[in-house]
């Protein structure tokens, strides 16, 4: 039964993606980038053979980039298993994994490590892994290139490790497959028998069983789908954790997470339940995250998708018992999740830590403390008003203790802005429509008036709030040669913007 339904499966897929327009182009795509590479490839081993140097070529047309639009610019190589959404040289160096006079080295490694995959090396490919160079370079940055020089080996990157799993725990099948370099040689060989063993179920080969992954993950399938034993397949998408809206039923879905969070933080008997809990708490923040936990894993992933920006942590949560901080943590084990997954930033979650040496050793080895409090704020904020990713990437990419005073500060700068969009509409309502021989108003004006209150506000913040209310979206206010003007009487603003807020909140956005 369990063959029939993946069957059913690998059929939908086939139907609904690799034989349409989008999936037969996806398909030429990949059969062309093997080219591209081979050419490359052999363009640089001839370099290499005169003395040239190859260090940019490799990093720019040998690695695989995402095809975002700085990447574009930068003229890199686009491949159909991206890994690289931004510039590596400055991410590598950022994140302390490598120094700038160190990348004519990794260049050469990469080229070594490539050929070793090519020729099935893998003495040779074992010690390239372990090679101090490689560090923050797993089977996502190499692996596209190996499959492309040597096409009957796999691509090995997180969608397709997370295929994997889901496909042989629906076969019945205890095995797993990661994404560390050393663990390739071995991971390759279970890949390709299971692809031999999906043959007969209608994938014919590991280009299509690679794009299979990508429609398995975009699709959001996987560990989402609920697949019921019928002659046809139903896949259902699980709905979010939490609601994305700040109505009252977000409000007690939130109040239980927060809870939770308190509560499993002292579970010391089940730490699984505290990961748990932070992996909600991610995505409730808008990130993809998922809790992996168990030896040699990560705790918790989480990815925020902002192009180009974006950015990936990984969490550790720690237990322990109510008021005694954190003290000891074993660092190497988090750098090593950190580098492993490629992340930008590491982080410890824990009820608390002590001063001193704790926190001097996480900022020396650039992972943050976050305490479970701020964690808390964090969700409550963001059930209120949302929370801006990219502020959030501000204080993820923290080390050491992560500063409360700066998260309220934050939190303050924003609260200033949305209390000056009533203040500025009042001004409008005292001097356009209560003085009937008022011209327009422009922002120096409406400051002046502000001061005459004894109010201080950025001219920034009334220029904010005039762009806002005067967008034809909202119409609250209209733009003028000279200034702006109230279009409707100011304590009918909110109804304008309550609607805007009510088809937000209504919108399919999954």
């Amino acid at each position: 039964m369990r063959e029939e339904i993946l069957k059913a499966r690998i059929q939908k897929f086939k139907q609904e993606y690799l034989e349409s327009p989008e999936g037969r182009a996806h398909y030429q795509t990949e059969f062309r980038e093997q080219g591209d590479i081979q050419t490359t490839y052999k363009e640089l081993l001839e370099k290499r053979a005169t003395g040239q140097d190859i260090t940019s070529t490799v990093l720019e047309h040998l690695l695989p980039y995402n095809n975002t639009q700085g990447n574009r610019q930068r003229g890199v190589h686009i491949s159909t298993w991206p890994c690289i959404t931004k510039d590596i040289r400055s991410w590598f160096e950022n994140a302390g994994w490598k120094n700038a006079t160190e990348w004519p080295e990794v260049a050469i490694w990469i080229m070594d490590i490539a050929q070793a995959g090519q020729t099935e090396n893998w003495e040779n490919w074992g010690e390239l892994a372990k090679k101090p160079i490689q560090k923050g370079f797993q089977d996502g940055f190499i692996t596209p290139i190996v499959h492309c020089l040597n096409p009957k080996l796999p691509v090995i990157n997180n969608k397709v490790v997370e295929t994997f799993q889901n496909v042989t725990t629906e076969l019945g099948l205890k095995v797993e497959i990661t994404n560390a370099l050393k663990d390739y040689p071995t991971n390759q060989m279970r890949l390709r028998e299971l692809v031999e063993r999906l043959r007969p179920l209608g994938l014919n080969d590991l280009l299509e069983w690679d794009i299979f992954c990508h429609w398995n993950v975009a699709k959001r399938l996987g560990k989402n789908a609920v697949i019921e034993p019928a002659t046809s397949l139903v896949v259902a998408i699980s709905p979010p954790i939490l609601p994305k809206t700040p109505n009252e039923k977000s409000y007690d879905n939130v109040q239980v997470l927060v809870e939770e969070l308190r509560a499993a933080q002292y579970d010391t008997k089940d730490p699984a339940r505290f990961e748990k809990a932070i992996a909600k708490a991610f995505q409730f923040l808008g990130f993809e995250a998922e809790q992996f936990g168990g030896p040699g894993k990560a705790d918790v992933i989480a990815v925020a998708a902002l192009g180009e920006d974006s950015f990936s942590v990984v969490i550790d949560g720690k237990t322990g018992q109510p008021g005694e901080p954190r003290t000891n943590l074993n660092y190497p084990p988090i750098k090593a999740h950190q580098e492993e997954n490629a992340a930008d930033y590491a982080l410890v979650v824990a009820e608390s830590y002590r001063s001193g040496d704790t926190i001097t050793h996480a900022t020396t080895q650039k992972v943050g403390l976050l305490e479970t409090g701020l964690l808390i704020l964090l969700v409550e904020e963001t059930a209120k008003s949302g929370l801006s990713q990219y502020w959030l990437k501000q204080v993820f990419s923290q080390v050491g203790l992560i500063s409360c005073a700066q998260l309220e500060k934050n939190l303050n700068t924003h609260r200033d802005l949305v209390r000056a969009m009533p203040m500025v509409l009042g001004i409008f309502e005292n001097f356009q429509r209560r003085d009937e021989t008022s011209p327009v108003l422009e922002a120096h004006a409406i400051q002046l008036a502000l001061k005459v209150n004894k109010i201080k506000l950025p001219s920034e913040y009334i220029e904010y709030t005039l762009a806002l209310l005067s967008n034809p979206l909202v119409g609250i206010l209209e733009k003028q040669v000279q200034g702006y003007i109230l279009t409707m009487p100011a304590h009918l603003a909110h109804l304008r913007l309550a609607e805007l807020t009510s088809a937000l909140a209504k919108a399919p956005y999954d």
